[in-house]
């Protein structure tokens, strides 16, 4: 049965069978997932500081459009418990699209977990719904990329897990070089 599916397949080139048996003119889509680990840091002197270890699993669907799932733990403190910090685990969702070759409209959506070194009522004021350190959120935004200089626009709103429910929008402006 097998030699009568090769004798209806052209018999020119033997790497023509070979493509037309396995479909290896078609775009695989092991090309179009990569697996990225990413270390993101932050520091105010005086406020406290955070590290987020991400894993993300990046999709290309085409040229212009990127889905991004990301998992990973964060380690936050403020200077009220700068000596215990909270560790949480982090989840990441977004979508990246290519408005032209060096500006790209996204969305994305955060979830952080309550710290689990600590009790369920634990409460630092200083981290509470400051947009400073890293928070459950949705939002949307614009990033440029030039030669040098990446600069991001983002409106967010953040998810009071204590209320159930989201705060006014904020939004943020960084410069990279």
């Amino acid at each position: 049965m097998q030699s009568n599916y090769f004798n209806n397949l052209s018999l020119q080139n033997p790497s023509t069978r070979l493509n037309e048996i396995f479909f290896l003119n078609e775009t695989s889509s092991f090309k179009k997932i990569s697996f990225d680990q990413n270390k993101i840091e932050n520091k105010y002197p005086g406020l406290g500081s955070y590290e987020f270890f991400n894993n993300s699993l990046k999709y290309r669907v085409n040229n212009k459009t990127i889905i991004d799932l990301g998992i990973g733990l964060a380690r936050q403190n403020s200077i009220l418990n700068a000596a215990k910090p909270n560790y949480q685990i982090g989840f990441q969702a977004s979508v990246e699209f290519a408005v032209t070759p060096k500006l790209d409209a996204f969305i994305y959506g955060q979830y952080f977990t309550s710290p689990i070194n600590k009790p369920k009522d634990f409460f630092d004021p200083m981290m509470y719904r400051n947009p400073l350190f890293l928070q459950s959120e949705v939002g949307a935004g614009l990033k440029r990329k030039t030669k040098n200089v990446n600069t991001k626009f983002q409106i967010n709103s953040i998810y009071d897990n204590n209320l159930k429910q989201f705060t006014p929008v904020n939004s943020k402006i960084s410069i990279a070089f």
